[in-house]
């Protein structure tokens, strides 16, 4: 006989609370596991952002290449309906909100993440900036 499943998820890091973090976190989900180019991740930043979703999917896509480029180690991404969040997808929403390099650094066990970093600066400015127009 199988085990019943737990009604809790068992994920370390809470769901983030903010519209445009579980709306960044659902696209890093989906480009990470299907793809830079995933046809749903695009439908999802064209609601979430209207005429104006380019500019930020593709930072997110730069994002999470410079990532994969960089990391010396498996990034764990959850799947897209996953109600929390691994210790490496709050690590990533977290340098997205407030890119410092021992995040970076602990996220990709990488010295070298200037990249990174840069790409995250690029998206956090564009995100605050649709926040604070919308």
């Amino acid at each position: 006989m199988s085990e019943p499943v737990s009604p809790r998820c068992r994920l370390p890091v809470p769901f983030p609370s903010g519209e445009t973090e579980q709306t960044v976190l659902v696209l890093l989900r989906r480009m990470a596991v299907h793809g830079l180019h995933d046809a749903n991740a695009t439908v999802l930043a064209i609601d979430r952002f209207g005429t104006g979703f380019r500019k930020p999917l593709v930072l997110l896509r730069c994002f999470l290449l410079e990532l994969a480029r960089a990391s010396r180690r498996n990034i764990a991404i959850a799947p897209c309906c996953a109600p929390r969040m691994t210790r490496d997808e709050g690590l990533m929403i977290e340098a997205i909100g407030n890119p410092a390099l021992d995040l970076l650094a602990a996220l990709t066990d990488a010295d070298e993440v200037g990249r990174i970093m840069s790409a995250a600066h690029a998206l956090r400015r564009e995100l605050y900036e649709r926040a604070v127009a919308g």
